[in-house]
């Protein structure tokens, strides 16, 4: 017993819990090659946190850290899926909770660890920037290879291949582009100088790979958080022509994006015809937009009969199956989606009290820490909020995973409480300082 101790307090917890954390961080985009990559990441940094516990024995940090907790009692709302009258599909909240694990890892572990330095953290930042490049490469290199085959593909509301799925792994490169131009405009590098070059030229690229990807969910995401950031330089820190002519830089890029990039021209014209779509059932098997105009009618009425407590995740298939023959007998059973909206989707699990569970634990951490002038942390709960909107981003392993890490990661930064260097009165988003 006292050997297992020494040699539990020889552990270095900060460095083990950093390399778990780059596992987590290449493991959201190798899930088509190596899916067990994240899963080893959340299991190493759990145990890293229980050592720090044996070797500090500061359990109370939960209680001193409530900003963690929130997301702790999301996971105990999908546990409450075991409460209801009757389960159709054992099965299916059996893998929610396997599924949504993380919610219960993650903030635990980050509680209960040393808080992590801003090096440290911009170096996580900087290998996602990187694995985020990496994968633009492969799908680049498959694009190339298949040039004709892929722009046909984008006629037909698919898409090229991606390290992930391609929904979000769209919203990672909206991000990498917004983390690759905040760690150069601060002069980040690891190995020397010459890297912020290379760093710069890593950003160029992922904004233009997230035009030939061309998917709409981290176009709007990065657009959205781009003119906002924008608005804020120009009409508060009044950079009238930085931020006027960075907008008027996107604006072309958007038209450049139009006239020279086959992918985004032919889902220009896709969107379009989607659109004109949606008063067609049939077409909700083929057109994406469609098919969400659909799935929001369903869901809504299944919350209808059950607006307090929801149905339930393992319900869920076959309630809203039976309103789609109800309601929408053209619509096959391969055109019967979950709903496409996080909120929605939560409102129709687990009903108003649910939702507003959600709402509180997953956006408290924003509220609390909104008066500091932490850009990322701001941009990535803008583009999470968005995508949410349009997608059940926390469905899926891979949104889960991507959703709360870089919420988590400033988090377990600002436990240090370190000393405020800029706040909304003297940052800025986009403009440089030294320009």
């Amino acid at each position: 017993m006292g050997k297992s101790f020494v040699f539990l307090q020889k552990i270095n917890v900060p460095q083990a819990a950093f390399f778990f954390c780059c596992l987590i961080v290449a493991g959201m985009l190798t899930t088509n090659f190596f899916r067990i990559l994240s899963s080893i990441g959340n299991a190493g940094l759990l145990l890293t946190a229980l050592v720090s516990l044996a070797q500090q024995n500061n359990v109370s940090n939960l209680r001193k850290y409530p900003y963690f907790l929130g997301f702790i009692i999301i996971y105990l709302v999908h546990l409450l899926g075991f409460m209801q009258p009757e389960i159709s599909s054992m099965k299916d909240l059996q893998r929610d909770l396997v599924m949504k694990l993380p919610l219960l890892i993650l903030p635990f572990a980050f509680a209960v660890l040393p808080a992590i330095s801003r090096p440290k953290l911009n170096q996580l930042f900087y290998l996602f920037v990187v694995c985020v490049f990496l994968g633009s490469v492969y799908s680049t290199g498959y694009y190339l290879n298949n040039f004709e085959a892929v722009n046909e593909q984008y006629i037909h509301s698919q898409v090229m291949k991606t390290p992930t799925n391609h929904v979000r792994y769209s919203l990672m490169v909206a991000f990498a582009v917004l983390v690759g131009y905040r760690l150069w405009l601060k002069g980040f590098f690891v190995f020397g100088d010459w890297e912020r070059k290379l760093l710069l030229f890593i950003t160029v690229w992922l904004f233009v790979f997230l035009h030939i990807l061309a998917v709409r969910s981290g176009l709007v995401a990065f657009y959205a958080v781009a003119a906002l950031g924008l608005a804020f330089d120009f009409f508060f820190r009044r950079q009238y022509l930085r931020s006027f002519v960075a907008g008027i830089g996107l604006l072309l890029a958007l038209l450049a994006a139009f006239y020279t990039l086959p992918t985004f021209y032919n889902k220009f014209f896709l969107t379009i015809a989607d659109v004109n779509r949606v008063s067609d059932e049939d077409s909700a098997h083929d057109y994406s937009i469609t098919g969400r105009v659909y799935s929001y009618k369903v869901a809504m009425a299944v919350f209808e009969e059950n607006p307090v407590i929801g149905v339930g995740i393992g319900n869920l298939d076959k309630e809203l199956g039976e309103k789609y023959t109800r309601l929408f007998p053209e619509i096959l059973e391969r055109g019967h989606l979950l709903p496409h909206n996080q909120y929605l989707f939560d409102l129709v699990a687990f009903g108003i009290v649910g939702l507003l569970i959600f709402l509180i634990g997953f956006y408290y951490p924003l509220f609390r820490f909104a008066g500091r002038f932490e850009p990322l942390f701001l941009f990535h709960y803008l583009i999470i909020t968005l995508s949410c909107m349009f997608e059940s981003t926390l469905e899926t392993q891979v949104g889960l995973m991507y959703s709360i890490l870089f919420i988590l990661l400033p988090l377990w930064y600002f436990k240090a409480n370190p000393a405020q260097k800029e706040t909304w009165q003297n940052g800025t988003f986009f403009a440089p300082k030294s320009l």
